[in-house]
């Protein structure tokens, strides 16, 4: 199933609805199709994006155990602590639900993941969790990109985390210049924000 064209405008790319599947990455979270998966996480589609009951693509991920596609998330910023209506589950609750060798699987991920600091810096950028990188806890070059080549830097922007974007630039020596996987900058990712504070901080930078 062809879900998004390559050459259309990938900033509506959170807005297209599949019935009750929710959006394409929801939809092929669900599925577990991970190369549709990683293709639409480099279109800019929001992982964290709350749908169906409140549900992100990672809670969806992990309760149909896809191990693959929640390592995947996981280590490309999805937060895993966002609750959905289902009890308030977070996404790891979601996984300890099955307990089949799949939900087991699901789980280890989770641990493994979210556990290793020299993986989960990307979530806490994404949440924009300042205080993780103020107390040095960074392991790796604050430079160094996930899998879609987007830098600490460019998905701390894309949510919007003033704060945490200037103390990447003023104190990790984070690069303004780089580029992902589909030649979008940090600049492009404060316009995706809609934050003007960003925007113009980022202008600012040269």
């Amino acid at each position: 199933m062809r879900l998004v064209d390559e050459d259309q405008d990938h900033s509506l790319i959170n807005k297209h609805k599949l019935g009750k599947f929710g959006t394409p990455l929801y939809f092929a979270c669900r599925s577990g199709q991970l190369k549709v998966v990683q293709f639409l996480v480099g279109c800019g589609a929001d992982s964290d994006l709350p749908q169906v009951n409140n549900s992100t693509s990672l809670h969806v991920a992990s309760w149909y155990s896809q191990a693959d596609v929640v390592r995947f998330l996981l280590e490309n910023g999805a937060n895993p602590d966002l609750k959905n209506n289902f009890g308030s589950a977070s996404p790891y609750e979601e996984a300890k639900i099955q307990k089949d060798k799949w939900g087991i699987l699901t789980q280890k991920v989770f641990e493994e993941v979210v556990g290793d600091k020299s993986k989960n810096h990307f979530i806490k950028a994404y949440c924009g969790d300042l205080e993780y990188f103020k107390e040095g806890n960074l392991t790796v070059d604050v430079n160094d990109p996930n899998f879609c080549g987007q830098s600490l830097l460019y998905l701390a922007t894309l949510k919007g985390h003033y704060d945490l974007a200037v103390h990447l630039i003023e104190e990790q020596n984070a690069n303004v210049k780089c580029l992902d996987h589909r030649n979008s900058t940090v600049l492009h990712a404060a316009a995706i924000s809609k934050s003007k504070q960003l925007i113009r901080y980022i202008l600012d930078q040269g």
